[in-house]
């Protein structure tokens, strides 16, 4: 399984704010962790509940694993204002990858009236 840790260093990493050799430095994993744990308690207003609470460094990443790099690019795609580097590919298409995944469609509801309406009664008795 993969920490969190191990994700939020393979986003920075993605951003090059990493080299790949590297190991993390704390401010910058610090940093990334709390933009992951606010990007996805806010994925809940866009309609993509995944019963978010925050996670540390040391938790498992807390999606599916076939989520986590979606869910890299996203947090990239955030994360790449606060450090100044351009995106290089459509983090937008990820997202709506997830929203696909998670989003549940709102129940309708059908007014009792139109549910029985004349015609349908008369329909029913066999009258005309």
């Amino acid at each position: 399984m993969t920490t969190m840790n191990d994700f939020i260093g393979r986003t920075l990493k993605k951003l090059t704010v990493q080299g790949i050799a590297e190991s993390g430095d704390p401010d910058l994993t610090a940093h990334a962790l709390d933009a992951f744990n606010m990007m996805a308690a806010a994925w809940k207003l866009r309609g993509v509940n995944i019963g978010h609470t925050d996670v540390a460094l040391s938790a498992d990443f807390p999606l599916g694993q076939e989520f986590e790099e979606g869910a890299m690019y996203v947090l990239a795609s955030r994360l790449s204002p606060d450090f100044q580097r351009p995106l290089n590919f459509d983090a937008d298409d990820w997202f709506r990858t997830l929203q696909a995944a998670f989003r549940r469609p709102n129940r309708a509801t059908i007014a009792p009236g139109l549910l029985n309406m004349p015609s349908q009664r008369f329909r029913n008795t066999g009258r005309r």
